[in-house]
C-alpha cells in the first residue's frame, strides 16, 4: 500500500514538473511574439485542467500550501514596493482608490444581488474578489519591462490598497456566509476586524524581528533576500495555521520592512529564483482550478462581470486624469493596465475553504471572467506601459 502511494507521489511529482517546464518554454518563446509571459502560463494552466491527469484536476493539501507561499512572496514584494510618501503627495489616488476599487465593489454587488438574485453574502464575495487588481500581474509585467513613472507608480500603489480592502470585505463575506450555514456561532462582524488587526499585528512584529535579527549581519543582499523569504515562508504558514489572513499579513509585512529601513535591490523584486519558480506554479496551478463546464454555464454571466468591472476601472481612471497629472490617454492607460485580477480571486476564494466554505460556490460563477482576465489582463498591462514609455527595457 505503501508503495502504491509513493507512486502516485512519484508521477505527480514528475507530471508537475513537466507541466512547470513546458509552461516556463513556451513564456521564454512566445513573449518573443508580444504575448505577455503570464497569458501562456495561464492558458497551459486552464488546459492541464481541462485535459490534463486527474493529479491536475484534484490537488491535494500540499498543492494548495506552495501557492499560499508562493503568494505570500508576491505580495511581500507588493507591500516592499508601496510608498505611503508617494501617495501624501498624490493625494487624488486615494480617490481613484474609492471610485474604481469601492465603485467596482458596489456595481457587481447590485449585479450579483439584483439581477442574480444572489444571496448577500455570496453577491459579497464575488464582488470583493472583482474589485482587486492581481499583484502577480502587476509585478511580473512592471518587473520584465523596469517601468518607472507616474503609471507604474499610480497602479502598485492602488493595487496594495485594493488587495487589502478586497481582503477585509471578503472576510466580511466569508464571516456572513458561515453565519448563515451556522458553522459556527461565535461569528460576529468585529470578528472580522480583530483577524485583520491580529494579522497585521503579527506581520509587524515579525517584521521587526527579523530586521533586528539581520542588522548586525553583515551579509550580500542575495542572502538577505533569502532569509527574509524563509520568514514569508513562515509567517505565511504560521497565519494559516492559526486562522489570521496570510494575505494582509504579507503586504503588512513587506510594508514593515520598507518602514524598517531594508533596501529594496534587484534580489528582492522577485526573490531570486525561488521567486522565479513559485511565480509560474502560481498562475499554472490557479489557472488549472478553473473548470470549463463552469466557464461555458456562466458565460453570460462572466460578460456582464467583465464588462462592469472593466469600465469602471477604465473609465475612473480616465475621469481623474487631469486631477492625477496625467493626459486623458495615460488615463486610459492606467485603467487598463489594472484591469488582471484573476489569481488574486482564485488565491483568496481558495483560503475560504479554511474556514467552512465551499469556494466552488464563488469560483464557478467567475470561471468565464477569470479565464479571460488570465489572459488578456497582463497583456494589456504590457501594452498599456509600451505605450505610455514607461516600460524602460524587458529583463528576460
Amino acid at each position: 500500500m505503501l508503495l502504491i502511494r509513493n507512486s502516485v507521489l512519484l508521477e505527480t511529482t514528475v507530471a508537475w514538473s513537466g507541466a512547470l517546464l513546458i509552461s516556463w518554454l513556451a513564456g521564454e518563446y512566445l513573449e518573443k511574439l508580444g504575448i505577455a509571459r503570464l497569458a501562456t502560463y495561464g492558458v497551459i494552466g486552464f488546459g492541464l485542467g481541462v485535459l490534463g491527469p486527474t493529479e491536475y484536476a484534484t490537488p491535494t493539501a500540499s498543492h494548495f500550501m506552495l501557492a499560499d507561499v508562493a503568494f505570500g512572496l508576491i505580495l511581500c514584494e507588493l507591500g516592499f514596493r508601496f510608498s505611503p510618501g508617494w501617495l501624501r503627495s498624490n493625494a487624488w489616488v486615494l480617490v481613484m482608490l474609492v471610485c474604481e476599487s469601492l465603485g467596482t465593489f458596489v456595481a457587481i454587488f447590485l449585479i450579483c444581488f439584483s439581477f442574480w438574485e444572489m444571496e448577500i453574502p455570496r453577491s459579497v464575495m464575488i464582488a470583493s474578489v472583482c474589485m482587486a487588481t492581481s499583484p502577480v500581474a502587476i509585478l511580473r509585467v512592471t518587473r520584465n519591462h523596469q517601468s518607472s513613472g507616474g503609471i507604474t507608480n499610480m497602479i502598485l500603489n492602488i493595487t496594495t490598497l485594493n488587495c487589502i480592502l478586497s481582503t477585509v470585505l471578503f472576510k466580511i463575506g466569508t464571516g456572513l456566509m458561515i453565519q448563515k450555514q451556522e458553522t459556527f456561532e461565535w461569528i460576529y462582524p468585529g470578528f472580522v476586524v480583530a483577524i485583520v488587526a491580529a494579522s497585521f499585528g503579527a506581520a509587524f512584529v515579525g517584521s521587526m524581528a527579523i530586521h533586528l535579527l539581520l542588522r548586525p549581519l553583515q551579509m550580500p543582499s542575495e542572502v538577505r533576500a533569502f532569509a527574509l523569504a524563509l520568514t514569508v515562508i513562515l509567517l505565511t504558514c504560521g497565519l494559516i495555521r492559526i486562522g489570521l489572513s496570510p494575505l494582509v499579513g504579507t503586504i503588512t509585512f513587506g510594508i514593515s520592512l520598507r518602514y524598517f529601513g531594508e533596501k529594496m535591490t534587484g534580489i528582492h523584486q522577485d526573490f531570486g529564483s525561488l521567486g522565479r519558480f513559485l511565480t509560474i506554479y502560481l498562475v499554472v496551478f490557479l489557472a488549472s482550478q478553473l473548470k470549463a463546464d463552469a466557464a461555458m454555464e456562466w458565460m453570460a454571466f462572466g460578460v456582464v462581470l467583465g464588462i462592469t468591472r472593466a469600465a469602471i476601472k477604465i473609465l475612473s481612471a480616465w475621469w481623474l486624469s487631469e486631477k492625477l497629472g496625467m493626459t486623458r490617454q495615460q488615463g486610459l492607460l492606467a485603467g487598463v493596465a489594472l484591469l488582471p485580477t484573476s489569481t488574486f480571486a482564485i488565491c483568496v476564494m481558495e483560503q475560504s475553504r479554511l474556514l467552512g466554505v465551499d469556494p466552488e460556490s464563488g469560483i464557478a460563477p467567475l470561471a468565464f471572467m477569470l479565464l479571460v482576465f488570465e489572459v488578456l489582463g497582463p497583456m494589456g498591462t504590457r501594452t498599456a506601459l509600451i505605450l505610455s514609455r514607461e516600460a524602460a527595457k524587458e529583463v528576460l
